[in-house]
C-alpha cells in the first residue's frame, strides 16, 4: 500500500540521482562523443526512469486503470518525453549539423521506449500478485 508507493518513489529518486550524475559527468568529460554506446545507455536508463515516473503518477491519480490502458499511457508518455528531449537537444544546438542526426534521433526514441517497457516489466513483475490499488 503506502509502503510500496514510498519504496517505488525512493527507488525512482535514486535512479534520477544516478542518471543526473552520469549525465553531468558525461557532459564534463565528453562521454557522449567519446563512447558510441554512452548515449544509448543514457536513453535506455532515462526511459526506465521516465516510464517508472509515469507509472507511479498514473497509479496515484487513477488506481483503477486497466493494465492495457496503463501500458498504452506508459508508451505514449515515454515517447512524448523522448521527443521533448530531442527537441531540447536540437534547439540547444547539441545535435545540429551532425551526420546521421535522423538515425540518432530514431535510435534515441527507440531506446527511450525500450527503457519504458523495462519499467513496465519491473512493475508487472513486482505487482503480479497484487491489484493496482495495493500499489498506491
Amino acid at each position: 500500500m503506502r509502503i510500496a508507493t514510498t519504496r517505488a518513489l525512493i527507488g525512482l529518486l535514486l535512479l534520477a540521482g544516478v542518471v543526473f550524475i552520469l549525465h553531468t559527468v558525461a557532459m564534463d568529460h565528453f562521454f557522449y562523443w567519446r563512447f558510441w554506446w554512452y548515449d544509448i545507455m543514457m536513453h535506455f536508463t532515462g526511459g526506465i526512469l521516465i516510464g517508472g515516473l509515469i507509472l507511479w503518477g498514473i497509479l496515484r491519480v487513477r488506481p483503477n486503470v486497466s493494465r492495457g490502458n496503463l501500458l498504452l499511457m506508459l508508451v505514449i508518455g515515454t515517447i512524448i518525453v523522448g521527443i521533448g528531449w530531442e527537441v531540447m537537444e536540437y534547439v540547444g544546438g547539441i545535435t545540429q549539423g551532425e551526420a546521421g542526426y535522423v538515425f540518432d534521433t530514431v535510435k534515441d526514441l527507440i531506446m527511450d521506449t525500450l527503457g519504458g517497457l523495462v519499467a513496465w516489466g519491473i512493475y508487472t513483475f513486482t505487482t503480479r500478485s497484487t491489484s493496482p490499488k495495493e500499489i498506491i
